[in-house]
């Protein structure tokens, strides 16, 4: 930056900080990333250049959606598309691949955090069709991890596993497999909305090991111990899941990263593990994690709140608690487009009340 600075050219600075602050966002130093890329982004922005200015924001979406800034994240996916002009080959002569495509990918999984999912669909589409044209995994393998993402909020199980099981391919035939372990995240995650625990906990286990041991993906570290906390103690092992949760919850808290996640998962841990004991502590995360839902505005994690909060009040016996929650949960699914979870909310409802609510 010193040599950078006395040549007094923003470009060199700019293609100094946005590539580091890439590379310590796969580090997990969340807010040390979100530094440097946007000093990148306030110096391409003095300098004018429609195209320096591209590729300084090209990193940003991912860095917000991280720390759960949803609709800053989203704006800054709309700025990319218009000063590249949507144009794929826009920067690939600098970086080797679509930024826009990538862009497309971020820009899916912002929009099902938020809750959008009719949205992100075709979104998430695009990404996978201009990757496969231009034969890139660094556009690919995203958009199938975040559409293997977007099927475990629709509770598409199937599809879930087909995505996710083509980006954990396409990381493995990469000239570099060093964000193997991030990708297979999703695979664990699919795994899970399948059912098939020891498999999840094992993908989940891999993956874990893979991020640790490379220093690479670990702004994902809490979503990986949050999901392998609930295929752990779906598998019984109670004393795990519940370190694994916790750990979950303060990986997220001490990298500023979105914590509505881990608090789901721990209040789930809890909930089959110790019982109608642990009400009051499952309810306090479930309140917090509403309250970071509300801030950060990802209401694809709503609905599963109340799930939640439904079986809690099934664990403690009130039986209007429970199909009033699920009455919520499956309105709530419904609106989002998320129907295999409505579909599964229905069958329940049906199982206790004739005439469920729609």
């Amino acid at each position: 930056m010193e040599l950078a600075e006395r040549l007094g050219h923003p470009e060199s600075r700019v293609m100094l900080l946005s590539p580091y602050g890439v590379a310590r966002y796969h580090a997990g130093a969340i807010e040390e990333s979100l530094t440097h890329v946007s000093e990148a982004v306030r110096l391409a922005d003095q300098s004018g250049n429609d195209v320096l200015r591209f590729l300084a924001r090209a990193p940003l979406p991912l860095v917000l959606a991280a720390r759960g800034n949803l609709r800053e994240a989203l704006a800054i996916t709309g700025e990319v598309e218009m000063l590249c002009g949507a144009d794929p080959d826009a920067g690939t002569q600098i970086v080797g691949f679509s930024l826009y495509g990538g862009t497309l990918a971020a820009q899916g999984l912002v929009l099902t955090l938020l809750g959008r999912l009719a949205e992100a669909a075709p979104v998430l589409e695009r990404a996978i069709a201009l990757g496969q044209v231009r034969r890139e995994p660094e556009v690919l393998i995203p958009a199938h991890m975040f559409s293997a993402m977007w099927c475990w909020f629709a509770g598409d199980a199937a599809r879930a596993l087909q995505h996710a099981h083509r980006s954990v391919e396409l990381a493995g035939a990469a000239p570099t497999g060093a964000m193997t372990g991030a990708w297979s995240m999703a695979l664990g995650q699919a795994l899970l909305l399948n059912e098939q625990w020891s498999d999840a906990a094992a993908t989940l286990e891999a993956a874990l090991a893979e991020m640790r041991e490379r220093q690479v993906g670990l702004s994902f570290e809490q979503f990986v111990l949050a999901d392998l906390a609930q295929a752990v103690v779906a598998l019984g092992d109670f004393d795990r899941a519940r370190a694994l949760a916790d750990e979950a919850v303060t990986v997220a808290q001490q990298r500023h990263l979105i914590e509505a996640p881990p608090l789901l998962a721990r209040a789930r841990v809890r909930r089959l593990s110790d019982g109608a004991e642990a009400a009051t502590a499952i309810e306090a995360d479930l309140q917090r994690a509403m309250v970071v839902i509300e801030q950060t505005e990802a209401r694809a994690y709503t609905p599963l709140i109340h799930v939640e909060r439904a079986e809690l009040a099934r664990l403690l016996g009130d039986e209007a608690a429970y199909q009033r929650e699920l009455r919520e949960a499956h309105r709530l699914f419904t609106e989002m487009g998320a129907t295999g979870h409505a579909e599964r909310i229905s069958r329940q409802l049906a199982a206790v009340s004739p005439q469920p609510e729609e």
